[in-house]
């Protein structure tokens, strides 16, 4: 259940601990929490494509090329990651949002979201085809693109 409300356990715990709960879960390796995967800041150009991709004005199709592996940022990625990885966890549970048809009910919300719109261009391209579009998340994140923008100089947001 821990899981699924995104419980992770945010300190340093040493090797010996790592080893038993690796041993108990039959681990082969133990990701430890890295603050850098829940980093809220924003590239000059991360907030650029934000306003623009939350317009009132903007078209559907538009903002569905979000998804397109060319246009993630690391922000998009480490967003994508996380709804991924909660929706992995709930077993016998239904998503409500974001899922393939649900686009109808965001005219509903006063306010869309940048990340709302990205989960459902996501949901839109790889919703049907899963196992792709974690393929593709694991393969941008090998090449360290959910890292890329968290270097800043001083945070914009």
């Amino acid at each position: 259940m821990f899981n699924i409300v995104g419980f992770h356990i945010t300190e340093k715990l040493n090797k010996k601990i790592l080893k038993t709960i690796a041993a108990k879960y039959e681990m082969k390796d133990l990701v430890e929490f890295d603050p850098k995967l829940y980093s809220r800041e924003k590239t000059l150009i991360q907030m650029k494509k934000e306003d623009l991709l939350t317009r009132e004005d903007i078209l559907r199709d538009e903002y569905l090329l979000l998804g397109k592996e060319d246009n993630l940022t690391g922000r998009d990625v480490r967003i994508l990651m996380k709804a991924e990885e909660e929706l992995a966890e709930t077993v016998n549970f239904s998503r409500v949002f974001p899922r393939k048809y649900s686009y109808k009910f965001l005219d509903f919300v006063e306010i869309q979201s940048y990340s709302d719109r990205l989960l459902e261009s996501w949901e839109n391209r790889y919703g049907e085809k899963r196992d792709k579009g974690r393929k593709l998340l694991e393969k941008l994140c090998l090449k360290g693109v959910h890292l890329e923008d968290l270097v800043l100089d001083e945070p914009l947001s």
